[in-house]
């Protein structure tokens, strides 16, 4: 259904230990990865406008392992179900991964 989206031009990122379910794969909207951990030390907070299938936020809490350190936000509550379905299921193929590390928020217009 969402295979082939884009400009996705940069293979997946992959990290031990990290599952990425294959439907979150699939809802990949971005460039490539976001998360470089390089960029992300001293406990950033990040922001995701436009949350896709979920993959960098799951990539995000993979390196800060603290819940509430990243957001998502998107004006179409289907994604927002799409989005929160995904992590339900990361949740269940990745032990370390809870779902309340990602906030969801329904942006405003």
């Amino acid at each position: 259904m969402y295979v082939g989206l884009c400009c996705i031009t940069t293979p997946i990122w992959q990290f031990p230990g990290l599952k990425i379910p294959i439907k979150m794969q699939q809802m990949n909207y971005g460039c490539g990865s976001i998360d470089n951990p390089r960029d992300l030390v001293n406990e950033p907070f990040v922001l995701c406008v436009g949350v896709g299938g979920g993959m960098e936020l799951l990539q995000l809490a993979y390196i800060s392992r603290n819940r509430g350190t990243g957001i998502g936000v998107d004006l179409v509550n289907e994604m927002l179900f799409a989005h929160k379905q995904n992590l339900e299921m990361a949740e269940k193929e990745n032990s370390w991964f809870k779902y309340d590390f990602i906030i969801q928020k329904k942006g405003m217009h």
